[in-house]
Parts: structure tokens; C-alpha cells; sequence
């Protein structure tokens, strides 16, 4: 009586104390779920009224609808449209929560058996829409997934540029410090005192495999060819533009581009074909 005069707060604590007293009824913990703001407390009360009659759906579609992570919203829609196929909205919702999680085959079978459950020729027209839509939904996400991920590697790139200028101009600072200025037309002529090996590969380091204290580095050229090159002794290889220590992780690495200089020198056994005397991270 409460209820249909809508009086919620004291309906909702009839069908309180009528669980308190054990009801059997259904429709009681249906009820009081639908009123109860506390979640908690709604999925508890579904969750007695799933016990009390395992046959029945509606439970399981105000439980997802109460969910707050998608693959659980999912896992109650799938029970409530099994238990109850020929409910359109339980199908329809089903479909929805697919589509929140990207998966777009079953997004379509769900729309498909939204269609069939259909009793009316515009509910069957619109779920057949729906489900003709899936496709181009399915294709846009995909462009821009390839869009995000493109944009990410061009920021981490240019971070890693970044940087790399900054530690060259900081290295350029120190060096600098306790010299008088340069005159305006003073030539800079490059110094340089370290080794000086005869092959150059630049591109983007893809992978370090560590073969005890020495390294194999594994480098895709910019003309897209793979290069393999030994590090023989880390500590004497000079380091530019990342620190002066030579500090790689084992393992597939992070997009990094690098310049390795290198003297020619083949190893059969590591499938090598140098050995790298300076390393330049760009």
C-alpha cells in the first residue's frame, strides 16, 4: 500500500522488516532493491531473491544494472537474457554492455537475438539497425586505437629527442664552464677523442639480449633491415646523449633510437656483425 500510494521510504522499510521476518516471496527483495539506494545492500537482497528462485532473470538484470565493472555487468546480462531469451530489453542491454567493452562479435550475436526477440515490426527494424551498425562502429574504434597509439610513439620519440638535446646541451654546459667566450667569427672545429670505428648504424633499438657480461644489440635501420652488434666490454664504450655509463635492461626495449658506431668485425656463432665502440642516443 505504501509503495502504490508512493510513499518509497516507508514501502522500502516494510519490505525491510518483511525480509527480517524471512519472506519467501520474490517479489519482496525485488522491490526492496529497487528502492534501496545503498548498493550493498540492493545486491544483497538480489542476490537472496537469485536463491529463493534460480529460474528466474529478473534478478540478475537489476544486479547488472547495478554493477560498477563492466565484465560482472556483462557476466549478470548473459545469465538474465539465457534465463529469460525472449526479453528484448535484457538482450538489448546485453548488446550495449558489449559494445562499452569493445567486443563487437558478440555485440552482434546479442543484437541478432535482441531482433528475434523483437514483437513488434519497429523494435525488429531497430535492432536489426543496431546490429547492421556494429560493423562501422567496429572500424572507426580500430582507426582511432591505430590513431592513439601512432600519436603516442611520435610523443615518446620526441621526448626521447628531447632529452637527449637537453643532456647534450647540459654536457656542453660543463664543459664549457671556466672558458673564455668565443670570439663572433671564431671557427668551431668538432673535437673528438675517442674511438673512431669505420660503420655506422642508426635506427631504432629493438632489443638488448644479455649473453653474461656482454651484450647483443639489436637495432632495425632506418632502411627497415635488422642489424646485430656485440658490446664486448660495456665500460669501454663511449656514450653520448644518455648518461656515461652504459645501463640497458635485458629484453625487448622501449622505442629508443640510437646511432652505434662500430668496427667491423664478424661472429658466425652470436650472428653479429661488429662490435659497438660508441653509442649515441638521439
Amino acid at each position: 500500500m505504501a509503495l502504490r500510494d508512493k510513499q518509497n521510504d516507508e514501502a522500502r522499510a516494510d519490505f525491510s522488516s518483511a525480509m527480517e521476518a524471512g519472506a519467501k516471496s520474490v517479489e519482496c527483495y525485488l522491490e526492496y532493491a529497487r528502492l534501496e539506494p545503498d548498493n550493498a545492500k540492493a545486491q544483497a537482497a538480489l542476490e537472496r531473491a537469485s536463491k529463493i528462485n534460480s529460474k528466474l532473470a529478473e534478478p540478475h538484470f537489476l544486479m547488472a544494472q547495478r554493477q560498477t565493472e563492466l565484465p560482472k555487468r556483462v557476466q549478470e546480462l548473459k545469465l538474465a537474457a539465457k534465463l529469460d531469451p525472449r526479453n528484448l530489453a535484457y538482450w538489448e542491454a546485453l548488446a550495449e554492455a558489449y559494445m562499452d567493452e569493445h567486443d563487437y562479435p558478440q555485440a552482434s550475436q546479442a543484437w541478432k537475438s535482441a531482433e528475434q526477440a523483437a514483437t513488434t515490426p519497429g523494435d525488429r527494424a531497430r535492432m536489426q539497425r543496431k546490429r547492421l551498425d556494429v560493423e562501422g562502429q567496429r572500424l572507426d574504434w580500430e582507426d582511432a586505437e591505430r590513431r592513439r597509439k601512432a600519436d603516442e610513439a611520435a610523443r615518446e620519440i620526441e621526448r626521447l629527442k628531447e632529452q637527449a638535446r637537453a643532456d647534450l646541451h647540459a654536457l656542453e654546459a660543463r664543459a664549457n664552464q671556466g672558458q673564455t667566450p668565443r670570439s663572433p667569427g671564431e671557427k668551431v672545429v668538432p673535437w673528438w677523442d675517442g674511438p673512431q670505428p669505420s660503420g655506422v648504424a642508426s635506427g631504432v633499438l629493438k632489443q638488448v639480449d644479455c649473453l653474461g657480461k656482454r651484450l647483443r644489440l639489436v637495432v632495425e635501420s632506418d632502411d627497415r633491415k635488422i642489424v646485430k652488434l656485440l658490446v664486448a666490454d660495456p665500460t669501454q664504450v663511449a656514450i653520448m646523449g644518455g648518461g656515461t655509463q652504459l645501463n640497458l635492461s635485458c629484453g625487448v626495449q622501449k622505442l629508443r633510437r640510437v646511432k652505434l658506431g662500430y668496427f667491423p668485425k664478424s661472429n658466425a656463432r652470436l650472428a653479429t656483425q661488429g662490435e659497438v665502440a660508441t653509442i649515441e642516443f638521439q
